[in-house]
This record gives C-alpha cells, sequence and structure tokens, in this order.
C-alpha cells in the first residue's frame, strides 16, 4: 500500500514537472506569461493523469493512455497555431471532432508556422510522459513461495479497490477542474478582454477544462424577453423615463416586437450614434436587365498591403478609388465561412464558434435563395479546395447554391484564383439565366514561402513572380511577419491582382462587363499583426478592401464604415429598386439606405470589436469586460458599460438564435 502511494507520488510530481517546463517553452516563444493560475491547471491535469494511472496496471489500458496524451500533444500544437494567429485558444468543437475534416485541415494549414522546437518539445513531452507512466506503473513480481492463495487473493480484492480509488480521485478532479473554472469565469482578472492575458491563465489544459465545464452547463441562450428591452433602454439614457415616455415603450413593445428579429433590431438600434459623417446620398442605379452578380471574396488580403508603396496590387488599388466604394471596410467574424455567412445572409456569426460547427443542421433563407427563387436565378458557387472544409457541402446548398464547383473540378488546394475565375466567367457566359456566382479566393492563404508560392504556380501552368521592391520597416515594426514571409505574402497578393485583372478582362471579352454587378471584399485580416493601444494600429491591422462595380454607376464612397452583413440588402436593394425592403431576417443594411448605421460589429473566438468613426470598444463576451480602446471624443465608463452590456445581450441573443435554428425562419 505504501509503495503504491509513493509511486503515485512520483507519477504526479514528474507529470507537473514536464508540464512546467514545457510549458514555459511554450508561453516564451508566443511571448506570453506562464501565470499562477495556468499552473494551477498543469497541477489539475497532472493528477487527472495520475489518477487515470491507478484505475488498472493492464497494458491495454496504458497504451489508451498513452493515445490519450498522444491526442493532448496534437491539440497542444493546434492551441499554438490558434495562439499565433487568432491570439485566442482552439474552439472545443474543434477538439471534439465533430469535423473531421476541418479538423485535419486546421493541422495542414498551420503546421509549417509552428516553429521546430515546439514540434521537438512536443515530442519529447509525449515520449517522458509515456515512459512516466509505464514506468511507475508496472506490476512487481514476487516468488512462488511469498505469494500464496491467501495472498493473492487479497491482492486482486486490493485491485479492484484501487480501480474504485482511481474513478473517484478522476471525478474529484474533473469536479475540481470544472469548480476552479467557474471561478475564475466569475472572478476574472482585470485585462481578460484581452486574450493574452485569457491565454496566458487559461492555457491549453484550461482550455480542456473549460470544455469539460461546457458539457455541464446549457449550451443555448433563450431569447431576451421584453422587459430586458426595456431595461436596456433605460439604462442607455442619462434621465429617468418619464410615465409618458414609459408608456411609448410598452406600447412600441406590444406593436412592433412581435418576432425575435424585431429584438435583435432593437440592440442593433440602440448601439447608433450619431458621428456627424455625412455622404451624399445616392440613388439606386437603374439597370436595363437582371444583371449576372459575382462576389469575389479574396483571403487574407488587408488594405494595409494593398496602399503599401510601392503597392502590390496596383490595379485593384485603382478599381476601389474608381468605383462604389466605402472609407472602412471590416470584417464581422475572423473566419472565412463566417464571412461568407455573413456577406449571404446578412447575420452577424457567433462570437463563439464557427458556423459549420453550430448551424450546419439549420434552415436558412440567404441571398443565393432569394435570388433563385424571386428571380430566377442560376446559382454557383466556385473553390479550388475540398467542399467538406467547413461543411460547404451541407451549407452552401442550404444558402441557395445549385452548383457547387471544388475539388476535383479543380486540380489542387490553392489554385490559382485567376484560373477560378476564368472558369467562373465561362459559366456565367453559357448559362442561359443570369447568374449570381460566388467565387471564394484561396491563392493567398497561408503558408507564404518559396516552395508553396512555385508549388502554386506550377499546379496553376504560371510563372511566380517575386516582390522584389522595399517593404516598408513601420509595417515590419507593427508584424510579427519577418521581412522574407512579408515579401512572399506580397507576392501572392501580385497573383490575385492579376486574378482581379482577369477578372474584368473576361467579362470585356465575353461582352458581360455592361450586364454585371462585381462585388471584391475579403474575408478577415491577415493574420500575425499586433493588436496595440493606438487607434492608427487597430484600423490599419483589421481595415479590409471593398469595391462594387455596378454598370454605369460612376466613382462614389457611399458610408464610412460597412461589413460583410451589407452586401447582400445592397444587392437586393439593387434588384428591388424603390420597391425594396430590407427582409425581416437581414440584420444589415443596404448602403444606398439614409438608415444605414455606420457601426461595424465584429467577433471572434470570444473577442467583440465595436467600431466607429470616433471609437472603438473591445470587449471579451466570456467574462463581460469591456472598455474603450481608443476614442477621438470623452467617454464615460458608464457610457462603455452601457454599450458593453447591449454588445452582450445582442451577441448572446444572436448566438442562442442560431443554436435555436431561428435565425433565418419567417414569422
Amino acid at each position: 500500500m505504501k509503495q503504491r502511494i509513493v509511486n503515485f507520488t512520483k507519477i504526479f510530481v514528474a507529470l507537473i514537472l514536464v508540464s512546467v517546463f514545457y510549458f514555459v517553452w511554450f508561453y516564451q516563444t508566443l511571448s506570453l506569461n506562464f501565470s499562477v493560475r495556468s499552473f494551477v491547471y498543469v497541477v489539475l491535469m497532472s493528477l487527472l493523469i495520475g489518477s487515470l494511472t491507478q484505475i488498472t496496471k493492464h497494458i491495454l489500458w496504458k497504451i489508451s493512455l498513452a493515445l490519450i496524451l498522444a491526442m493532448i500533444s496534437i491539440y497542444q500544437l493546434i492551441n499554438y497555431a490558434y495562439i499565433k494567429f487568432f491570439k485566442t485558444l482552439a474552439p472545443h468543437e474543434l477538439a471534439s471532432g465533430g469535423d473531421i475534416e476541418t479538423y485535419l485541415s486546421t493541422i495542414k494549414e498551420f503546421y509549417p508556422s509552428i516553429p521546430m522546437s515546439i514540434y521537438i518539445a512536443t515530442l519529447l513531452f509525449f515520449i517522458i510522459n509515456v515512459f512516466i507512466i509505464f514506468k511507475f506503473t508496472n506490476k512487481k513480481s514476487c516468488g512462488t513461495y511469498f505469494c500464496g492463495q491467501e495472498i493473492e487473493k487479497r491482492k486482486n480484492n486490493f485491485s479492484i479497490a484501487q480501480s474504485f480509488i482511481g474513478i473517484f480521485l478522476c471525478t474529484l478532479v474533473i469536479s475540481g477542474g470544472t469548480l476552479t473554472t467557474r471561478y475564475y469565469n466569475d472572478n476574472p482578472r482585470e485585462g481578460w478582454w484581452e486574450n493574452n492575458y485569457f491565454v496566458s491563465d487559461y492555457g491549453v489544459y484550461g482550455n480542456i477544462f473549460k470544455g469539460i465545464n461546457n458539457i455541464f452547463e446549457e449550451n443555448v441562450q433563450e431569447i431576451e424577453t421584453a422587459h430586458a428591452f426595456e431595461e436596456l433602454i433605460y439604462e442607455n439614457v442619462d434621465v429617468e423615463p418619464t410615465t409618458e415616455e414609459k408608456k411609448s415603450v410598452s406600447e412600441k413593445e406590444e406593436s412592433n416586437l412581435e418576432t425575435p428579429f424585431d429584438y435583435i433590431n432593437t440592440y442593433y438600434d440602440a448601439l447608433r450614434h450619431d458621428d456627424g459623417f455625412r455622404v451624399e446620398q445616392r440613388s439606386v442605379p437603374v439597370l436595363s436587365a437582371k444583371p449576372n452578380i459575382i462576389v469575389y471574396q479574396l483571403e487574407s488580403v488587408s488594405s494595409w498591403a494593398i496602399n503599401h508603396t510601392p503597392s502590390p496590387m496596383p490595379h485593384f488599388k485603382e478599381l476601389i478609388k474608381g468605383n462604389m466604394n466605402v472609407g472602412r471596410f471590416f470584417a464581422n467574424a475572423c473566419h472565412t465561412i463566417d464571412a461568407e455567412y455573413a456577406t449571404l445572409c446578412s447575420a452577424l456569426p457567433d462570437t463563439k464558434s464557427p458556423i459549420p460547427d453550430i448551424g450546419s443542421e439549420n434552415d436558412y433563407d440567404c441571398l443565393p435563395s432569394i435570388l433563385k427563387d424571386n428571380f430566377e436565378y442560376d446559382t454557383a458557387v466556385f473553390h479550388s479546395n475540398t467542399s467538406k472544409f467547413w461543411n460547404r457541402d451541407v451549407l452552401d446548398p442550404k444558402w441557395g447554391f445549385e452548383n457547387l464547383f471544388f475539388l476535383p473540378h479543380y486540380p489542387s488546394f490553392k489554385y490559382d484564383d485567376l484560373r477560378v475565375v476564368e472558369d467562373a466567367i465561362s459559366y456565367i457566359a453559357s448559362s442561359i439565366s443570369p447568374v449570381f456566382a460566388q467565387i471564394i479566393g484561396v491563392t493567398s492563404h497561408t503558408p507564404h514561402n518559396q516552395l508553396d508560392l512555385e508549388h502554386v504556380a506550377k499546379i496553376s501552368n504560371l510563372k511566380p513572380t517575386f516582390f522584389t521592391e522595399d517593404i516598408d520597416q513601420d509595417i515590419l515594426e507593427y508584424s510579427t511577419l519577418k521581412e522574407e514571409e512579408m515579401r512572399y505574402y506580397f507576392s501572392y497578393l501580385m497573383m490575385v491582382d492579376n486574378a482581379i485583372e482577369g477578372l474584368f478582362r473576361e467579362l470585356e471579352r465575353h461582352n458581360l462587363i455592361d450586364n454585371t454587378i462585381v462585388v471584391i471584399s475579403n474575408d478577415h485580416r491577415l493574420y500575425g499583426f499586433k493588436q496595440e493601444n493606438k487607434i492608427d494600429n487597430f484600423y490599419g491591422y483589421n481595415q479590409l478592401p471593398f469595391m462594387m462595380y455596378i454598370p454605369g454607376m460612376e466613382s462614389v464612397t457611399m458610408k464610412d464604415i460597412a461589413t460583410h452583413m451589407d452586401i447582400a440588402p445592397t444587392l437586393l436593394n439593387i434588384l428591388e429598386g424603390e420597391s425594396y425592403e430590407r427582409p425581416e431576417h437581414f440584420v444589415g443594411h443596404s448602403l444606398f439606405s439614409e438608415d444605414h448605421p455606420n457601426y461595424a460589429i465584429s467577433v471572434c473566438h470570444n473577442q467583440i470589436n465595436f467600431v466607429t468613426p470616433n471609437h472603438v470598444i473591445v470587449g471579451n463576451s466570456e467574462h463581460e469586460k469591456y472598455l474603450r480602446l481608443h476614442a477621438e471624443e470623452n467617454m464615460s465608463q458608464r457610457q462603455i458599460d452601457n454599450i458593453g452590456r447591449t454588445l452582450q445581450t445582442l451577441v448572446n441573443m444572436n448566438g442562442g438564435m442560431i443554436r435555436q435554428n431561428n435565425i433565418h425562419k419567417v414569422y
């Protein structure tokens, strides 16, 4: 008995030491601190693994534990990539393996960006932990003389008792981990609105316990009640409302707030402000026939790169200036698929999970469906990746696409956008109906290096082009990318610029230029940039390109701030003209509308950005912490808190509606 306790203590201490050494190096390479709270999770996970070793000494159980450690090691590598690029921990849906295609593709996508030192450290972590388990859980043999029948029986009885003790310890540790997680959630440190603090305190092991904790908690947010709306209205005014004002609010609730979308729009309206920005109101252009519509979504193309001197995308830069554009365009989320969701469905993505993880089985009424059903459009999507990635094989038909062109229609992942564009234009030219075509670019996807650039050029039958001009040193200081990697990134942008030029060239060649609307936007920012507490850095880091070519319409800046959610309403407004009424379930607004709110909400792994021309408020929805990151105007903490509460209620309600399959139901 004493020996078993000694062995368990040795296992426990050894597991802690190995994990501490590993995670100190892990955090140091990411410029993060290994905090006391993270150490608590290391202790808890070491206790859990140690307790698992006590359940049985059977060889198959040891092999099972080794497989568990292998999965943990892989999960650590995935978290490293997520922390490096997304500044947060990997979502639990990814770890659950529910979408194995996305899981494997994520590993394939990010493995080149992980330093070799982390691979070596993770391999050593796995080998040493497996050695510890096998070393300290070996059964000690005994001679026949000393091992009589009565003693053997006692040993077997003790093994059964030991298994129960091991299971009891596991249950105790898991309970302790979930309670610790709940305590940390309810008592966050100052600064947990910023993901760096969140990552440092939770760590990979804390993220595992968060996943366990989520199993025991309700995963669906209920729709907010009219009472919550009334409280919000009162909290956002500086004086106590009069009896008449309360009566007016009550009457508004009874007469207008009849569906979940009414409540969603109410909270969006509560965020409106008068920023003083005015633009000349433009009439909706009148087209002689139903136009073809192309929505070309770029990959990881940021405005700062386009505006670099010299620009790697000079053609696109001139197109933006010469057509319909906005002052500043922002993504509504940080994943490519969520950009597609926001663009096509005019809906805010969930702040916690990408739409495939929580909405693949939902019902939708998005722009492609509306165009197909109401305007007899042919709908098609073009993308040089597997359709199973991000569940597009399920989501795209639900969003209204009849024809899907993915691998193996295209020969390889990252097949040059120009070839995909040419294919899409040929499809449009051969159709007897007007076509709504979405082109999902992928050429400029990570990794950015010479070997990959040459591979993309080879599979696309092109010659690789290299950016050889000088790169602004301020950008290099602002970025976590090295100069060589930045240079290759610019080289990819040159290929994308060539694809954009080819798109209009092909439209001219097929005589489609006078009857085709072209929207070009980007999915999300380029990852690998610092988010410092400076307004220029924030806007520069997050601002994305956007332009809309409409036959016969001159260059014009429509609004100061717009997002992906505004694209579908704008296109529908052009088709319906003066009879246009925004669909009830569309959250975005037409850029031709006087009612456009001129602000942006962006969500990503619990982090929320609320962007206006005059200030940016950032927060963490997990811990309900908000603060003003930047401002050109004085704001009281009360005002910031009020906006934070409104944002919190909005994202909770929105996430609940997605999970309850209510986001696109028509009432």
